[in-house]
């Protein structure tokens, strides 16, 4: 009879996490350049990501902002979450913006 307990217990709280999307990280690396396709100038910029449901339009899904990502040559690798908690399930296409 106890196992039977134990054993519910145990579904209960397995159902609970799976319902619960998990916080995500997501490394991001990229290349800016001025409109002439040149990298800009080495220094810190801030910049806004979002994730899409849509390629274009539509209310965004989750949004951050990072105030200090250093630039060189054009080159920037930022985390995604790690200000705002990515908690999503990605069990389908996201866009990035």
């Amino acid at each position: 009879m106890k196992h039977v307990y134990l054993a519910a217990i145990l579904c209960a709280i397995a159902a609970t996490a799976v319902a619960q999307p998990v916080p995500s990280l997501m490394s991001y690396q990229g290349y800016l350049t001025d409109l002439a396709g040149a990298p800009v100038s080495d220094g810190t910029f801030a910049f806004t990501f979002s994730l899409y449901e849509n390629a274009s339009g539509g209310p965004s899904l989750w949004t951050e902002t990072q105030s200090s990502v250093q630039v060189r040559s054009g080159l920037f690798s930022v985390v995604l979450g790690s200000g705002n908690p990515i908690a999503l399930l990605f069990d389908k296409p996201l866009y990035l913006g």
